[in-house]
């Protein structure tokens, strides 16, 4: 997973992969840093079958996208606040997404 702060680069990220999970978040914030850790464990379950990319926003309101084959399918801006809660959800939304458009 990497943080980056140019949202031009998401853009050939998005196009360029199948699967996508990008996250706008102020990672020095608290919420950010939960959501960073989320991400990290989100892309190690899932063991290669996404991207995942941290957009760092100063300030930004946490917002987490999941992109197939170019095209946003979902979007989700708030978490339980519980990593176990978080993770399940998180895939299950995942696996159910790429299994409706894949």
């Amino acid at each position: 997973m990497e943080v980056v702060e140019d949202p031009v680069l998401l853009k050939s990220v998005v196009y360029g992969n199948q699967a996508v999970l990008i996250a706008v978040v102020d990672v020095e914030s608290d919420v950010g840093k939960y959501i960073v850790s989320l991400l990290r464990t989100v892309e190690r379950l899932m063991r290669g079958r996404l991207v995942v990319k941290v957009l760092q926003v100063k300030g930004a309101s946490p917002l987490i996208s999941f992109f197939l084959n170019g095209r946003e399918v979902f979007r989700q801006d708030e978490v339980f606040g519980e990593l176990d809660k978080d993770v399940t959800a998180l895939r299950m939304s995942i696996r159910s997404t790429m299994d409706h458009w894949a």
